[in-house]
């Protein structure tokens, strides 16, 4: 797990390092050498590590291993969010520190956790129903078509994601690349 993973090359830059690798504090050979299955979480407008220049790169060029990345549409950094501590409330600045302005911390716990269980069911425990969960029919939520029958199965052109109700599979991406041959 990769809850918007720190030191792709726009984070490093960020802060000044202009001696990093070809992708911030990593390099082809570090990447390639990440071998166990992954899944990486990530806000499309993540201001602190980055998504474009930072988590994408990262994701795309770990080539050695099978790899998933979650992606929040308009969230910043704070996708894996902790409750607030009450002492923060009293400080906009403070409470920014956890809060995500574009998602309910609540709906994003919820949805991490309906995706961490699928990715640990089926990489850890080997149970394959999982992947279910996990290999989407469409990779940009926003697109799938909810079709279901009176009974409630889906019909033949359904491609909403399994685990959502109507609705509620919206604002996300999922997306998942094999190992290089």
């Amino acid at each position: 797990m990769a809850l918007a993973p720190w030191g792709g090359a726009a984070a490093v830059k960020g802060i000044g390092v202009n001696f990093g690798g070809k992708y911030g504090f990593w390099e082809d050979a570090g990447l390639q050498n990440l071998k166990v299955p992954t899944l990486f979480v990530v806000g499309d407008r993540d201001d602190v590590s980055w998504y474009e220049g930072g988590v994408k790169p990262l994701f795309e060029n770990a080539v050695n291993t099978e790899r998933y990345m979650l992606v929040y549409q308009n969230a910043l950094h704070n996708v894996a969010p902790n409750p607030a501590p009450a002492e923060s409330f009293a400080s906009f600045g403070d409470y920014m520190h956890y809060a995500e302005p574009a998602w309910d911390s609540a709906r994003l716990n919820n949805i991490n956790q309906h995706f961490v269980t699928a990715f640990l069911n089926l990489k850890l425990k080997g149970d394959q129903s999982a992947a279910d969960y996990l290999n989407v029919p469409v990779p940009v939520s926003n697109n799938a078509k909810y079709s279901r029958n009176a009974d409630g199965t889906p019909k033949a052109d359904d491609t909403y994601w399994k685990g959502f109700k109507d609705r509620t599979a919206r604002g996300l991406e999922l997306y998942h690349l094999m190992p290089k041959q």
